[in-house]
C-alpha cells in the first residue's frame, strides 16, 4: 500500500480558505478550455494545489459534488504532469457547463494544458497594475 501513497488526495492538495480563493482571482492568470476554465499562481510550496468553484446554477449538491469529484480525480491523476510543466501552482477550476457531463479523459487531456497556459500569462502580469500600466511609474502630466 504505500506505492499508492503518492497518489492520495490529502488535504494539503486543496485550496480551501476564501483569502487563498482570493489571491488566486486577484493575481493568477487565466484560460479557458472546452470543459473549464483555469486561474492559475504561483505559490511557496513544494506542491501544487486545486480548487474548485462550483456554483449553484450547476444543480443541487448532488450533482456539484459529482462534478467536483470528476475534476479531482483528473488532477490527483495527473498532478506530476501540471508540476513538471507549470511547477508548484494554485489553481482554481470552474467548470464551463451546467449540463455535468465532464468525461475523464477529455479532463485528463484539457487540464495540463490549461494550466500551463494560465500559469504562464500570471508571470507575464506581475508587475502591472489592473489597467496595464507599469507599477512605479507616475502618469504623465499628473503630479
Amino acid at each position: 500500500m504505500d506505492r499508492f501513497r503518492a497518489f492520495r488526495f490529502t488535504k494539503e492538495l486543496h485550496v480551501r480558505k476564501g483569502r487563498e480563493f482570493n489571491r488566486v482571482y486577484r493575481q493568477g492568470g487565466r484560460a479557458k478550455g472546452r470543459h473549464m476554465s483555469i486561474v492559475a499562481v504561483k505559490n511557496r510550496l513544494a506542491h501544487s494545489r486545486i480548487g474548485l468553484s462550483v456554483s449553484k446554477k450547476y444543480g443541487n449538491a448532488v450533482r456539484r459534488n459529482r462534478i467536483k469529484r470528476m475534476f479531482r480525480e483528473a488532477y490527483r491523476k495527473i498532478r506530476w504532469e501540471i508540476e513538471a510543466r507549470a511547477g508548484a501552482v494554485d489553481i482554481v477550476v470552474i467548470p464551463r457547463h451546467t449540463e455535468g457531463k465532464y468525461p475523464l479523459a477529455e479532463l485528463i487531456d484539457e487540464l495540463p494544458g490549461l494550466v500551463e497556459l494560465a500559469a504562464t500569462r500570471a508571470r507575464q502580469r506581475v508587475g502591472r497594475t489592473r489597467k496595464g500600466e507599469r507599477k512605479g511609474r507616475k502618469h504623465e502630466g499628473k503630479r
